[in-house]
């Protein structure tokens, strides 16, 4: 996900910098409005409902490390819980 980001950012800075509006444009690099960018992206990139659910199993070996499934969640519960007992 960072290299996403990454990229994402030197595209907004570029377009920043030359002072231009940002285009969207298709995979062959052909400029499309926002509704065909919709469209490419939903039948391209979406991921599928049974997969997304695949990947949101708890696996065994998290459960039997004892730990959460809720990762950052559970992190940042445990400094709200301390923060709360500081007088």
């Amino acid at each position: 996900m960072c290299a996403v980001a990454t990229a994402l950012a030197s595209r907004l800075a570029a377009v920043l910098r030359e002072g231009r509006t940002y285009t969207i444009c298709d995979v062959d690099g052909i400029p499309v409005d926002p509704t065909i960018a919709r469209r490419i992206i939903s039948e391209r990139y979406t991921v599928p409902p049974d997969v997304r659910a695949a990947r949101r199993v708890v696996t065994r070996a998290k459960l039997q490390k004892g730990r959460r499934s809720d990762g950052v969640r559970s992190k940042a519960e445990k400094l709200l819980h301390q923060s709360k007992r500081c007088p």
